[in-house]
């Protein structure tokens, strides 16, 4: 498995099982839906791989020619990529081909495939504000809360609660100013609201706002309200 919007490494190694040498030989990692490849280097046991032949990613992507071979010499290169893909699986293919006049009586093992399962990743948060210092004993204040998907998954189900307070009676819920994701029909209760109540999908960058009318309960002191997502 890898994460959406991390990044992973392929180790690919290309081995002259012989008996001949070759030189010439193509080597290609093309490009992958769901991947951005950002770099290339020698790999920890480089064989015949040095700085000077080292391909770039278009060089790799389009075909790249190798050094010479002699019968069980190997040539290995690391592959890093960006995971663009958020969520499902991403595969990688590596292939290599003789030149004209080689003859390779194993054609089967010249390709590989590498797959992964695309974890999602959802960085969410939650703000959440009465735009004021204090409040009055018996009066009424309006907390705004905001859950935002930082991404870069899409997230459903995720859970926000705003639970009952010593000090502070809940007595309205309504969708936000900037109600992003919220509509009448996916807009909580009170008791869902203390409870934990489940939000509709957010795409990343999305937003989902509520306002919460309380009453302060509470004669003196403070009354601190939390909210969780």
């Amino acid at each position: 498995t890898v994460d959406a919007g991390s990044s992973t490494s392929y180790t690919i190694t290309v081995t002259n099982n012989g008996p001949s040498t070759v030189t010439g030989a193509t080597l290609t990692d093309a490009a992958a839906t769901g991947l951005s490849k950002t770099a290339v280097a020698c790999g920890s046991t480089p064989g015949q791989c040095t700085a000077g032949t080292t391909p770039t990613i278009s060089q790799l992507e389009a075909g790249y020619s190798l050094p010479a071979l002699a019968s069980g010499q190997t040539y290995q290169i690391t592959v890093t990529a960006s995971v663009t893909a958020i969520s499902g699986s991403v595969s990688n293919v590596v292939s290599v081909s003789n030149p004209v006049g080689i003859t390779d009586p194993t054609p089967g093992n010249n390709t590989a495939t590498d797959t992964d399962t695309v974890r999602p990743v959802a960085d969410l948060s939650v703000t959440k504000t009465d735009g004021v210092t204090a409040v009055n004993a018996n009066g009424s204040t309006t907390y705004t809360i905001t859950v935002t998907n930082g991404g870069p998954s899409s997230v459903t189900g995720a859970t926000l609660t705003d639970a009952a307070v010593t000090g502070l009676t809940k007595t309205t819920i309504t969708c936000g100013s900037t109600p992003g994701q919220c509509t009448s029909g996916n807009k909580p209760t009170i008791t869902q609201l203390q409870a934990g109540f489940a939000l509709p999908a957010l795409t990343s960058g999305q937003t989902y706002q509520i306002n919460v009318t309380v009453t302060v309960t509470a004669t003196s002191g403070s009354v601190s309200n939390v909210a969780v997502v």
